[in-house]
């Protein structure tokens, strides 16, 4: 009788560690400025799914480029808006951090190893054998392609817009399209 206590105390325990005391407390992100928790199932999702783009904005603009909020079960997660500080990360030392999370087995399995996915070495084999495609003299030659996605862009805009002087349109399936048909189009340089 009294295991199936002490079970569910060391139950709740482990719970309360995990979700409350270690994120809020022990764990090294809890120095850095954020917004206070107010649900620990939660934590700050419930908020953030509702306008993630006007939530992201405020909690900038309120901490600074770099600031911490919590994910699920109150995982912390840091978010980076400073330009000098992705650019350092994603840069200059890329590959003195890890993509902790984003590279499950499953992940992994559904998408492959590639570029997007990929760490450590084979990423700089990846990046060594894609960056000549990206050089200035290519790009230069893309840059035409690219124009003409955007004056398309306009044209389908302009004709959903029709003669209204205001309204709105949804514009990330023609985002997604013209992005898809320069690829294509460039796919030949």
């Amino acid at each position: 009788m009294y295991y199936y206590l002490a079970a569910i105390v060391a139950f709740i325990s482990y719970f309360l560690y995990k979700c409350y005391i270690y994120p809020l407390y022990l764990s090294p992100l809890s120095k850095i400025p954020g917004p206070p928790v107010n649900n620990i199932i939660l934590g700050h999702i419930s908020s953030l799914l509702k306008d993630p783009i006007k939530s992201y904005f405020h909690l900038t603009k309120q901490y600074g480029g770099i600031f911490r909020f919590h994910a699920l079960l109150n995982k912390p997660h840091v978010l980076i808006a400073d330009p000098k500080l992705v650019k350092t990360i994603f840069i200059s030392r890329s590959y003195d951090f890890t993509r902790l999370g984003v590279t499950s087995p499953m992940t992994k399995d559904l998408i492959g190893d590639g570029l997007l996915l990929a760490e450590g070495v084979s990423h700089k084999r990846q990046r060594k054998i894609m960056s000549p495609i990206f050089s200035f003299a290519n790009i230069k030659e893309m840059t035409p392609t690219f124009v003409q996605a955007g004056h398309t862009l306009k044209t389908i805009w302009m004709k959903e817009i029709g003669n209204k002087r205001e309204g709105r349109i949804t514009i990330s399936n023609s985002i997604s399209k013209i992005t898809l048909d320069v690829v294509g189009l460039v796919g030949k340089y």
